[in-house]
C-alpha cells in the first residue's frame, strides 16, 4: 500500500531524481566557473536504514584545511554555485546537505522531541565526517544551517577550528509582541495572503513542515514558486530558470529532516532554544555574517549583543538573506580574510591567564587580531 501511496506522491509532486541530478549538474558546470572535473558529487551512507545518506559537494584540491557549509531550510549545496570556485581556492570545499533535507536520502524521521531532532542532524554530520576522514574543519553554516552548525560545534568542538555563520537563524528567542504584530499584518492583506498564512502557521507545529503546503499544490506549486524566486532577485533571467528549475526538484521530495526545524525555530525564525547562550560560551573563532537588507537581520533585539570576544559581526552591504548569491565576491572576501586572521594563537595563550576573558574582550576591542 505504502508503495502505491509513494507512486501516486511522485505522479502528483513530479518530481524525478533524474531531473534532480540534471539541474543540479546543470548549476555546477554552467555556472560555478569550476571546471567540471574538479567537482566531486557524492552520497555517503549514514546508516543501514533505506535511503538514509548525505548528499555532498566536493571540490578538493589538496588544501590545508577543510571548510563545510551546510545549506540553509529548503535548500542544497548546488545553490552556493557562486562562491564555490572563490573558497576552493583557499579551502578543500565540501557542501553537505544535511540529513533528509536537499538532495539527501529520505528515510523516515524518528524524533519526536527537540532533543532527539537536533541530535539527529549533529550526528548525521558526524557520521559524515568520520567517513570522510577529517579530524577538523571549518564549518560554515547559512541560515538553518548556521543553527545546526552552532551545535554541531556545541557537541563537538575538538572537531572544529572555526565556526562561520552566514544570516544564522534562531539565535535570539521571539519577543512577546511579535504573534500580535505578526497577526495585525495578517489581517491587512488580501485574501490569498491571509490564506497562505493560515496554512503556513497550522503547519508550523514540531514534526511537520510549512513545505508540506507546497507539496499539496503538486504541479501548480510552481506557482508559489514564482514569489519565492523574488528572494533571487540578484540572478539572471537565464539563472533564475535553472535555480527555479533546481529549487522544485529539492521541495518536491518528501518531507523528512526538514521536520527538525520546527522543533528548532519558532515562525520568524526565532530560536525556541536561542544560540545566543551557546555562541556566548564557545571558544572558537566565530564570524557572522547579515545582509544590510536581511530581514534575519531585522529579528535581533535592540539592545541584544554577543559578548563573546571569539565572536566577529560583519555586515554585507546591499545584501538580502541570500547573500552568497547576492554578493558572492563580498561574501568570499570577508569569509578567507576572517580566517586568514583567526585569533587560534592568543586564544591558546589567554587560557592560561587568570584574567584571560577582560584580555581577551580588550584585543577584541581593539582590534589587534586584524594587525
Amino acid at each position: 500500500m505504502r508503495s502505491i501511496t509513494d507512486k501516486l506522491f511522485v505522479l502528483w509532486t513530479c518530481y524525478s531524481e533524474k531531473k534532480e541530478k540534471k539541474w543540479e549538474t546543470n548549476l555546477l558546470y554552467k555556472w560555478s566557473g569550476l571546471p567540471s572535473n574538479y567537482i566531486q558529487i557524492s552520497d555517503i551512507p549514514i546508516t543501514d536504514i533505506k535511503d538514509d545518506k548525505i548528499h555532498c559537494i566536493s571540490i578538493i584540491t589538496g588544501k590545508k584545511e577543510a571548510l563545510v557549509i551546510l545549506p540553509g531550510f529548503g535548500a542544497s549545496g548546488a545553490l552556493y554555485y557562486k562562491v564555490m570556485k572563490g573558497l576552493s581556492e583557499k579551502y578543500d570545499l565540501y557542501l553537505v546537505d544535511m540529513r533528509g533535507m536537499g538532495c539527501s536520502g529520505r528515510p523516515i524521521f524518528p524524533a519526536k522531541t527537540q532533543a532527539e531532532a537536533e541530535k539527529y542532524i549533529v550526528e548525521g554530520i558526524e557520521i559524515w565526517r568520520q567517513k570522510m576522514g577529517l579530524e577538523k574543519m571549518i564549518i560554515c553554516g547559512h541560515s538553518l544551517g548556521g543553527y545546526m552548525a552552532t551545535k554541531y560545534a556545541e557537541y563537538y568542538p575538538k572537531h572544529v577550528s572555526s565556526v562561520l555563520l552566514i544570516s544564522p537563524a534562531g539565535v535570539w528567542k521571539k519577543p512577546a509582541e511579535f504573534d500580535a504584530k505578526l497577526q495585525s499584518i495578517v489581517n491587512n492583506s488580501g485574501f490569498i495572503k491571509k490564506y497562505l498564512f493560515k496554512k503556513v502557521n497550522s503547519s508550523w507545529v514540531p514534526g511537520n513542515s510549512p513545505l508540506e503546503l507546497l507539496r499539496c499544490f503538486g504541479p501548480f506549486a510552481t506557482l508559489l514558486l514564482n514569489i519565492y524566486m523574488r528572494f533571487y532577485g540578484s540572478l539572471t533571467k537565464s539563472e533564475r530558470k535553472d535555480v527555479k528549475r533546481y529549487i522544485f526538484q529539492i521541495l518536491m521530495k518528501p518531507g523528512t529532516g526538514e521536520y527538525a526545524m520546527t522543533h528548532f525555530l519558532h515562525p520568524g525564525a526565532y530560536g525556541i532554544d536561542p544560540l545566543e547562550k551557546t555562541l556566548n560560551k564557545l571558544n572558537i573563532p566565530i564570524s557572522i555574517y547579515y545582509g544590510t537588507r536581511d530581514w534575519v537581520a531585522a529579528t535581533t533585539p535592540p539592545d541584544a549583543q554577543l559578548t563573546n570576544p571569539m565572536i566577529r559581526q560583519r555586515k554585507i552591504k546591499d545584501a538580502s538573506h541570500q547573500i552568497c548569491t547576492d554578493k558572492p565576491k563580498e561574501i568570499v572576501e570577508k569569509i578567507l580574510e576572517d580566517l586568514e586572521t583567526r585569533p587560534e594563537t592568543n586564544q591558546l595563550l589567554f587560557q592560561s591567564l587568570p584574567y584571560k576573558y577582560n584580555t581577551r574582550k580588550l584585543i577584541n576591542f581593539l582590534n589587534l587580531n586584524q594587525i
